[in-house]
């Protein structure tokens, strides 16, 4: 539960459609940082979550952040916690926002460390926490290999170097 729904002493529906709410606001927040247009990239609240991530929040108030494609889930992540649901929306928002990025034909050969880059900057720019996360996470992945690892950008440090 937020904050302000905790504050609020909402229970129930209440909680609910407040909670609802808050997660429509705050994605819509996350893809005009991300320049992000229509339902491109953006997690829906769909009830169905085909092709792409939705968002749903169930009768308990568990948030679950859920891509389905022809019929099989493909992934299903639960929390409790705002925060972390949104974490995991920017990250993939941010991915898309980065392959959204025009490429000269001369640097294709770079197009992943120009993704990384710019994921990384999107989520330096929102959250310096979540760009460090982002960059671990990437960094404990199997398929990793060292060529992969050597293109993840460098983050500057959480206080912006001041």
């Amino acid at each position: 539960m937020t904050s302000a729904a905790r504050t609020l002493k909402l229970d129930g529906p209440s909680r609910l459609t407040y909670l609802r709410a808050h997660l429509t606001r705050q994605i819509s927040r996350l893809a005009t940082e991300f320049g992000l247009e229509g339902d491109d990239g953006v997690p829906s609240f769909s009830a169905d979550g085909e092709s792409a991530p939705a968002v749903r929040v169930d009768a308990s108030g568990r948030m679950h952040y859920v891509a389905r494609e022809r019929g099989r889930t493909i992934f299903d992540r639960t929390t409790h916690d705002p925060q972390e649901l949104l974490y995991w929306c920017a990250k993939g928002m941010a991915y898309h926002a980065a392959w959204s990025v025009p490429v000269a034909p001369e640097s294709a050969q770079d197009r992943r460390a120009l993704i990384f880059a710019t994921q990384a900057r999107l989520l330096h720019r929102l959250n310096p926490q979540w760009a460090i996360r982002w960059r671990s996470e990437m960094l404990a992945k199997d398929w990793m290999a060292h060529d992969l690892a050597a293109l993840l950008p460098d983050l500057p440090p959480p206080d912006g170097g001041r």
